[in-house]
């Protein structure tokens, strides 16, 4: 540490609790040669008192938070109110450049009755200040005054150590002229630069990425496999609407397969044609029970809903910046109303097909004997349909709908109805397509998917509405 370099220490804490202690902290400060600074050393004036503190902060070259069992007076009025006056400093200390040196009591420290909290309120405060104070940095705890003034005396050695602060030098240690020459000389250079500067910036342009999302219509392109084209639903059905999308979409004629599978009673026609009781009791018997058919109609209501009102559509990410954009990720969240899926999970989902039913042994008869027998009758085998594997009932809200299978591409993503786009780079001023999404809306509405947008340039995420208009085809509104 230079002999001729002081260093300007502020003392914060509470007061009436601390009093003892402030001295030793200012004493060893002393000792060191330093200037301590409090404000128990500034006389009253008509100056607002929370000017002189923050100047007075401003002036230091370090700032000591001493932390006892006390949270102190409290600020009645303005934006601080209910606040400490010993937090406040300490919060504006923080927003500045000047090193923070904490010391916090130690739990099993002794204090007296006066020397302790007592109001459960400032108790509560004074324990959320404490680990405010102890988070993000080395912190020194104390149990007596000696105690803390050894950790502050040590805490700052090490400080003034690196010799990083401006302190206050004599003014006989300087050369005035030479300081006045070289400051003329730097106040030309300074002018010098300036102009330069001046010249640079008229003619270079701040390049930075502007980032956007909107969406389109996807159209299928040539080598689209057919049997998925029908998915590449385009107009009347849904257009472009400034960054978004209108839609039309109509009712879905129910599936109801129960009058299929509805048991045959042993009846006269049957007893003519030589149908046995066993033969129709082994039929019902192979009807597929009211929760197979159940699920099969909810799948079948999903599986129309999701081909007969749902398009494919693409991700527009522009870029109307001056330089390309790096490292971009886009999430699209969906919204009631509004379910967002993957296209080839789309594609991949058959058809459902109705269980299987035994044959009718009464319609067997019934061709038996208007026709030559040929060949044995087979009655065939029921077939127990796996719903378990295509049934999601989360996917469109309160409308069951066939499972998801997460595919991940080199770049897109959609995981529980959320879409996620990553790119390395986004390119000015074209941007970057996105396709092979797929859209169902599910009613009439207008919605609104919440869009966040990041990348490498941005310092935090930007936020976007998509709007998604839907019209019911059948009422027109």
């Amino acid at each position: 540490m230079p002999n001729n370099k002081k260093y300007q220490i502020f003392i914060s804490s509470t007061y009436a609790d601390l009093i003892e202690e402030r001295d030793a902290v200012r004493n060893v400060i002393l000792e060191m040669y330093q200037f301590p600074i409090g404000m128990e050393m500034f006389s009253a004036d008509d100056e607002d008192q929370w000017a002189v503190i923050k100047d007075a902060i401003d002036s230091s070259d370090y700032y000591v938070i001493i932390v006892g069992r006390k949270y102190g007076s409290i600020i009645e009025n303005g934006d601080d109110a209910g606040m400490s006056y010993t937090e406040k400093e300490f919060r504006y200390a923080q927003s500045t450049e000047i090193p923070i040196l904490s010391f916090v009591i130690k739990d099993d420290a002794q204090r007296n009755g006066n020397q302790v909290e007592a109001d459960p309120d400032k108790m509560q405060k004074l324990k959320a200040f404490t680990d405010y104070v102890k988070t993000g940095r080395l912190v020194s705890f104390w149990s007596n005054k000696d105690e803390l003034a050894r950790e502050v005396s040590t805490a700052l050695h090490k400080q003034i150590d690196r010799g990083k602060r401006p302190g206050w030098v004599r003014a006989d240690n300087f050369d005035f002229e030479k300081i006045a020459g070289e400051l003329a000389e730097s106040s030309k250079h300074i002018r010098e630069l300036e102009e330069e500067n001046r010249e640079l910036r008229k003619r270079v342009i701040e390049r930075k990425p502007i980032l956007s999302v909107s969406l389109g219509i996807d159209v299928a392109e040539e080598d689209e496999d057919e049997d998925c084209l029908q998915l590449f639903k385009t107009p009347p059905k849904v257009s472009v609407n400034g960054g978004g999308l209108s839609a039309k979409i109509s009712k879905i004629n129910h599936t109801d397969y129960t009058d299929s599978c509805r048991p045959i009673e042993y009846n006269e026609e049957a007893k003519n044609l030589g149908v046995t009781q066993d033969e129709i009791q082994k039929y019902n018997e192979q009807l597929p029970d009211k929760k197979t058919i159940e699920k099969y109609n909810s799948y079948a209501d999903t599986y129309n809903t999701a081909v007969q009102n749902g398009f494919a559509f693409t991700v527009n990410v522009n870029n109307t910046g001056t330089a390309k954009a790096t490292d971009v990720r886009v999430t699209i969240q969906s919204c009631e109303g509004i379910a967002l899926f993957d296209l080839d999970d789309i594609e991949r989902e058959d058809e459902p097909q109705p269980p299987k039913l035994p044959e009718n042994p009464i319609d067997v008869q019934r061709r038996e004997q208007a026709e030559p027998r040929s060949s044995l009758l087979n009655l065939g085998h029921f077939f127990d349909y796996d719903f378990n594997e295509t049934i999601n009932s989360s996917v469109f809200n309160n409308v069951p709908s066939f499972k998801l299978k997460n595919s991940i591409h080199e770049s897109t993503d959609v995981k529980n109805g959320n879409v996620y786009i990553e790119a390395d780079q986004v390119l000015h001023p074209e941007g970057s397509e996105f396709r092979r999404f797929y859209m169902v809306p599910l009613k009439a509405g207008d919605y609104k998917l919440s869009c966040e947008i990041m990348c490498s340039e941005f310092k935090e995420p930007i936020h976007q509405e998509l709007k998604i208009n839907v019209i019911d085809e059948d009422t027109g509104s």
